[in-house]
């Protein structure tokens, strides 16, 4: 009977997902404080991360980032790569100097509409690169929640 019970509340919370604080998971170097994804953006709080989203019910998919930016410029690009693999699309920012004897960070976005997406369910990634140089592998699922909480 209790595994039952369990077994039943694991499939109802199935299609729910945990928020986590922000993180830097996957990331190659301490230029990168943070990169992650999330449902929204503010530029006044890191919003929640998290590592799934749902067909049905999301409307996009942001990847947040904050970047030492010690002074010199730099150049961020990143890739996102569809679950088989392709090359769906890229972004690059160019980061202009920061003032001399400043030491700060950098707040970045790409924004990645679920309409796009859509058609490949699955585990995706995107690669970022600081400088040329790989700074970082981040990955995200992409499911349909009535699917996500049947029972397998």
């Amino acid at each position: 009977m209790l595994p039952l019970a369990v077994a039943l509340l694991l499939a109802a919370c199935a299609p729910y997902r945990l928020p986590r604080h922000p993180h830097s998971d996957g990331s190659l170097t301490n230029r990168v404080v943070h990169a992650y994804f999330a449902l929204t953006y503010d530029p006044y709080r890191p919003p929640p991360a998290f590592s799934q989203f749902f067909l049905d019910r999301d409307d996009e998919v942001i990847f947040v980032m904050l970047l030492e930016h010690p002074g010199p410029a730099f150049t961020v690009a990143g890739t996102l790569h569809r679950p088989d693999g392709t090359v769906d699309r890229d972004f690059r920012h160019e980061v202009a100097p920061s003032p001399p004897g400043y030491r700060r960070t950098y707040p970045q976005t790409a924004r990645f509409p679920i309409s796009e997406l859509r058609a490949y369910p699955g585990a995706w990634k995107v690669r970022l690169l600081i400088d040329d140089e790989r700074a970082g592998v981040y990955g995200f699922r992409l499911d349909d929640s009535a699917s996500v909480g049947k029972p397998r």
